[in-house]
């Protein structure tokens, strides 16, 4: 199944840090995109919840600060 990332995030997934809630895990990630304007990388961070035996996918966003 392919899920849609924030900013327009497709490169990669690195870096995965997991936190355990009562109900899901989430899991984040630091994803990237190359800025149309002048070609250059930027990183941005993600995250994902997923059930806790890791069988499925709840969500996908992006962390805003």
């Amino acid at each position: 199944m392919d899920y849609t990332l924030a900013d327009a995030c497709r490169e990669f997934a690195q870096s995965p840090q997991a936190l355990e809630f009562n109900d899901f895990i989430r899991v984040y990630f630091c994803t990237g995109s190359i800025e149309p304007d002048n070609e250059t990388f930027r990183s941005y961070v993600s995250y994902a919840n997923m059930e806790k035996d890791f069988s499925s996918v709840l969500r996908v966003g992006p962390v805003t600060l």
